[in-house]
C-alpha cells in the first residue's frame, strides 16, 4: 500500500495538453527564428544566392553547375519567391524559416511514429529552442530546406517499411527525388535507409 499517495499519485494529464503545449512550442520555434531577421546583413554565401537567382534561369543554373556543388531546387524556389516577395534580407530568409518552422511539425511526426507522444514532445521541444537549428533556419542557404526533406524521407521511408503499398512506395521516391535535388548530403539520408532496408531482408532471410 503506497503510504504517501499524495505525493506520489501522478495523473495523466489532460487530452488538451499536448495541443496546447505543441502549439506553444511552435510559437517559441517560430519567434526564435523570425526574432531580428533583419539585424545581421546576407554573409557571403547567402549574397551569392541571392544574386544568381536574379539571373535567367538558364544562367542560374550554369552559375550553380560552374561555381556552387549544391543541385538546383532550393535555388529555384528562392527565386521565384523573390519575385513574388521581393529580396530583402527578410524575404530572402523566409524560405528558410518556413522550411526550419515545416521542419518541426515532421520531427513530431516522425518522432511519435517511431517513440510515442512523449518522445515526440521532447523532441520537438529541444529542435524548437535548438541554436543550430534556429541558425541554420535562418540562413538564406539550402540547409534547412534540406532538414524538412531529410525528415520527410525518414517518414515516408518508415511508412513504406510498414505498408509496401505502391502509393507509399511513391511517396518515398519523391521525397528521395526531392531530396538529392536539395543537397548532395541528402544520399547520405538514402544510404542510411538502403542499408537499413538490406539489413532487413538479411535477417528475414536467415529467419527462413
Amino acid at each position: 500500500m503506497n503510504r504517501f499517495p499524495f505525493i506520489f499519485r501522478i495523473s495523466s494529464p489532460p487530452k488538451y495538453f499536448y495541443g496546447v503545449a505543441l502549439t506553444i512550442l511552435f510559437i517559441i520555434g517560430a519567434w526564435s527564428r523570425l526574432f531580428q531577421l533583419e539585424h545581421n546583413s546576407l554573409w557571403i554565401d547567402e549574397a551569392l544566392s541571392v544574386n544568381w537567382c536574379k539571373l535567367p534561369f538558364i544562367q542560374m543554373i550554369e552559375k550553380l553547375a560552374n561555381y556552387d556543388d549544391h543541385p538546383p531546387l532550393y535555388f529555384i524556389i528562392l527565386k521565384y519567391w523573390m519575385q513574388l516577395f521581393g529580396a530583402s534580407e527578410f524575404s530572402v530568409r523566409m524560405v528558410s524559416i518556413l522550411a526550419g518552422i515545416a521542419a518541426l511539425c515532421l520531427i513530431y511526426q516522425l518522432a511519435k511514429i517511431l517513440f510515442g507522444t512523449n518522445v515526440a514532445f521532447i523532441s520537438t521541444a529541444l529542435a524548437s529552442l535548438s541554436p543550430f537549428l534556429i541558425h541554420y533556419s535562418r540562413d538564406a542557404r539550402n540547409y534547412s530546406l534540406l532538414l524538412l526533406i531529410s525528415i520527410g524521407s525518414m517518414i515516408s521511408f518508415w511508412l513504406w517499411l510498414k505498408t509496401p503499398s505502391f502509393k507509399n512506395q511513391g511517396r518515398l521516391l519523391l521525397t528521395n527525388l526531392l531530396l538529392v535535388y536539395t543537397h548532395i548530403f541528402g544520399c547520405f539520408v538514402i544510404l542510411g535507409e538502403v542499408l537499413f532496408s538490406a539489413t532487413l531482408e538479411k535477417k528475414r532471410f536467415w529467419q527462413n
